[in-house]
């Protein structure tokens, strides 16, 4: 696949996020990268649940030893907001 874009985040160097599988409906993954090299995953999976669905999310980033346990508190940090705003999206597109 060639598709892809960019994040952009406050602060941050953009992440360049390359399409590298989608079914329309059921799932969607992209490479990441940033600083020219490729760091990771993020992976959407849609699963059928009677009138709605179950979205299951997955991103793997490499993270060198050393900020480890930072990046898991960075991501616990912001995960609640993130979600948050996954919710009042998928809400909104449902109604």
């Amino acid at each position: 696949m060639d598709s892809g874009y960019e994040l952009s985040m406050r602060g941050r160097l953009p992440m360049r996020l390359h399409v590298t599988d989608a079914v329309a409906g059921e799932r969607h993954v992209v490479a990441i990268e940033w600083n020219g090299r490729t760091r990771g995953s993020q992976e959407a999976h849609l699963e059928p649940d009677g009138v709605g669905c179950v979205l299951m999310y997955t991103m793997s980033i490499e993270v060198p030893l050393g900020l480890r346990s930072l990046q898991r508190i960075y991501g616990e940090k912001r995960l609640g907001k993130w979600l948050d705003a996954v919710a009042r999206v998928s809400t909104a597109v449902g109604e």
